[in-house]
């Protein structure tokens, strides 16, 4: 990995999709968003669900009889292992651009020898949406970062949604599932890229996205009345 080249993740590219002054901040300025507090629960159930799809990678059909997909989990564990941690995950590099793309992926499903991202979501209630409105780009980029790895892939993703329905007894716990096929778009996420190199190549933060919270905040700390309150 050439080390002039700046890694990018879907997650940091979110932040550029929902503010370029935050994600500027953060990548040229070192400043980043306040950490939130997220439960550990959703961490939790996440890793006991990755734990019981790798016990049925190998069983064929598996994946067409419980989620209804057209395909089978992808069968190499070991894949499996390192694309699930950033530091050894899927990784393609644009000299062109000066970025690294880097990223985490769930699983993946296998479709007559092409491939196509599945990432697992737990929530306390069902999805009103796809969720392709938050989600879209990481599909597009784990889309990109296989086809660039030798994965030729089928042009779509999948989302997979968990929530807890009712509890049986302190130990039996039941949940529901609802699973999404979104088409991805391998250029979307170069266009992404793109964006993100002429973001980078600024000399000065851009404008904040209106919607951006953070930045409305600081906003709002800093000027009340009209008047611009101490900074320090």
């Amino acid at each position: 990995m050439d080390s002039k080249l700046r890694r990018l993740s879907p997650s940091k590219l979110n932040i550029l999709r929902d503010c370029p002054r935050c994600f500027w901040l953060q990548e040229k300025g070192g400043i980043k968003r306040p950490p939130s507090i997220f439960p550990t629960l959703p961490n939790g159930v996440d890793r006991i669900l990755k734990e019981y799809f790798d016990s049925m990678r190998n069983v064929e059909g598996w994946a067409s009889r419980s989620l209804g997909i057209d395909g089978e989990l992808y069968s190499n564990q070991a894949d499996i292992k390192k694309w699930r941690h950033w530091r050894s995950g899927l990784s393609c590099e644009f000299p062109e651009l000066g970025i690294e793309l880097i990223g985490a992926l769930d699983d993946s499903i296998v479709t007559l020898g092409s491939y196509s991202p599945l990432d697992y979501k737990s929530r306390g209630y069902p999805p009103k949406t796809s969720g392709a409105e938050y989600y879209q780009s990481q599909l597009d980029c784990y889309s990109l970062m296989l086809s660039r790895n030798g994965f030729p892939t089928t042009g779509k993703g999948y989302i997979l949604y968990f929530w807890t329905e009712k509890a049986e007894s302190l130990k039996d716990f039941t949940f529901s599932k609802q699973l999404f096929e979104i088409p991805c778009s391998k250029d979307n996420a170069i266009k992404l890229l793109e964006k993100a190199k002429n973001i980078l190549a600024l000399s000065e933060p851009p404008e904040a996205s209106e919607k951006c919270g953070y930045c409305n905040y600081v906003k709002e700390v800093m000027y009340r009345d009209g008047r611009l309150y101490n900074k320090g």
